[in-house]
């Protein structure tokens, strides 16, 4: 088991770098502001492995930045350096950019190189993201998200001279993950650009209209519908729906819209999503009852049954197109993905009201429904 000390393992981006150590099989020390010399020590007696995660972001002093972004860590790279344990430095993009901080970090990163030492190592994170991220000292994600928790849209600014600036994310699980596997596989020789390879560039704009949209959205209305309009990458659009909903403080609590009539109900579950526009629903049918009855042009549907007692009845649009029975019974779970140009419809072939889970490849659009009855 790999013991790896974790310096401002109480930060940000350190108390993730301390549970990706523990869901890795390894043992995290965590150090931080308010511990003794006394622990550090004995931690550096036992580590297999420094990571460096400590710094000032903020701080209305400039002379603050060096002494804790530069005298600390070169303190901390001595006594690794002196004691043979490999020791990883968490630098910044900001690095050099002219600012108390951004000088303060290539100073640093200039005096780990001064030591000579093939075991000490730094890295350059940019724009960290993700929960427990500090509103109006960490990020401006965290910042915005907050505001857009507590639906302060006018709190959500961006300068119109950085509408067209590109900005690298990095959410903290990613990064958090790759640092630790790198180390615990003792394979640090190309983590920088394993680490840049998790940046996704975002224009500020679109963020900033994705936040104000978290904000702004209607009581009880899906935020997910229509999400791809922001023309942010899913993978990141996912992660950055996380952190408002993290910012939230409690899970997002959503009453479907329902339709019911004789046969049974239609609830909408869900609309929209990450990597393209999506509906999911919950369709029950009564007693006896059939409901559908239509097919579509381009839609894809996928029904899943969770148990028997409905019988899926097809009708092929297309004559000449010939289709392996024309029902289908259900007697447990199981999904069934309809094509296009054959009609379906559910029947209830028991004496309790039946119901199907109905995830659609497009959400309902009534003035463009693409459903037509057979």
């Amino acid at each position: 088991m790999k013991k790896i000390l974790i310096l401002g393992g109480r930060g940000f981006v350190g108390r993730f770098l301390a549970l990706c150590v523990k869901e890795q099989g390894g043992e995290p020390f965590v150090y931080d502001l308010g511990q003794s010399e006394d622990e550090l020590l004995s931690f550096y007696g036992q580590a297999d492995y420094v990571i460096d995660a400590h710094g000032l972001n903020r701080s209305e002093d400039a002379s603050e930045f060096f002494r804790v972004n530069v005298d600390e860590t070169v303190r901390y790279a001595s006594l690794a350096k002196e004691r043979g344990i490999p020791y990883l430095f968490l630098s910044s993009i900001q690095a050099g950019n002219g600012t108390p901080y951004g000088d303060s970090k290539l100073r640093a990163e200039e005096e780990l190189e001064r030591m000579g030492d093939k075991g000490i190592r730094f890295v350059r994170l940019s724009n960290v993201f993700g929960p427990t991220c500090r509103p109006g000292y960490n990020s401006v994600i965290a910042t915005w998200a907050d505001a857009a928790a507590r639906r302060k849209a006018d709190e959500i600014v961006l300068h119109p001279a950085s509408r067209d600036v590109m900005i690298p994310l990095q959410y903290v699980g990613d990064l958090a993950e790759a640092v630790v596997s790198s180390l615990m596989l003792s394979d640090c020789a190309e983590l920088q650009e394993r680490i840049e390879r998790l940046s996704r560039k975002v224009s500020l704009e679109s963020a900033w209209k994705l936040f104000v949209h978290f904000a702004t959205v209607e009581a009880n209305r899906d935020p997910l519908l229509d999400l791809v309009s922001f023309g942010i990458p899913p993978s990141i659009l996912e992660r950055l729906y996380g952190a408002y909903l993290f910012a939230l403080g409690k899970p997002l609590f959503l009453i479907p819209v329902d339709h019911m009539d004789a046969r049974g109900s239609f609830s909408e579950l869900m609309k929209g999503g990450f990597g393209g526009e999506a509906q999911v629903s919950w369709n029950t049918v009564n007693p006896f009852y059939e409901k559908g009855g239509h097919y579509h042009h381009h839609k894809i549907e996928r029904f899943i049954f969770l148990e028997g007692g409905m019988r899926l009845c097809l009708k092929p649009v297309f004559k000449e197109r010939a289709w392996e029975g024309a029902s289908i019974g259900t007697e447990g779970l199981c999904s069934i993905d309809i094509p296009p140009f054959l009609a379906h419809s559910f029947r209830n072939e028991t004496d309790t009201a039946q119901g199907v889970v109905i995830w659609c490849s497009e959400p309902f659009d009534s003035g463009s429904p693409d459903t037509y009855a057979s």
